[in-house]
C-alpha cells in the first residue's frame, strides 16, 4: 500500500501557513484518470425531434414548453438555463429524448438534450 500522509501532511501545513493553494489550470493529470474508468455509456434508445415553439411559460414552476408537434415540455429553472440558445415563440427546438422510437405512448421521455435554432 502507498501512504500518501505525508505528502498530505506537507500539504495541509502549507495551506495553514498561505491560507490557499492553487491548482493549475490544466486537467491533464484529470484525463488519465478518466481514460482508466471504466465507460458507462448504456446505449439507451434515443429519439430526436424537431418542432416550433407556440407557447413558452417561463414565469411557472415548472416551466413549461409546447411545440408545433403537441410535445409537451416541463423543465426546472436549471434545466431551462442549460437550454442551448434562447426559446421564443415561433423558432424551431430541436429536442432528444431518451425513448424508444416506437413508442407512441403518453408516457413521460427523459430530456437529454435541448436546442434552439
Amino acid at each position: 500500500m502507498n501512504s500518501n500522509f505525508k505528502n498530505y501532511v506537507d500539504l495541509a501545513e502549507r495551506v495553514e501557513m498561505h491560507g490557499a493553494i492553487l491548482v493549475p489550470e490544466s486537467f491533464d493529470w484529470a484525463k488519465t484518470i478518466a481514460a482508466q474508468l471504466p465507460s458507462i455509456d448504456l446505449d439507451l434508445p434515443q429519439v430526436q425531434k424537431r418542432a416550433k415553439i407556440d407557447i413558452i411559460m417561463d414565469k411557472k414552476n415548472p416551466i413549461y414548453l409546447q411545440l408545433s408537434d403537441g410535445s409537451k415540455l416541463f423543465f426546472t429553472y436549471d434545466e431551462y438555463q442549460r437550454i442551448d440558445g434562447k426559446p421564443e415563440r415561433g423558432k424551431t427546438m430541436v429536442v432528444t429524448m431518451q425513448r424508444l422510437g416506437h413508442d407512441q405512448t403518453d408516457l413521460p421521455s427523459k430530456i437529454v438534450k435541448c436546442q434552439v435554432i
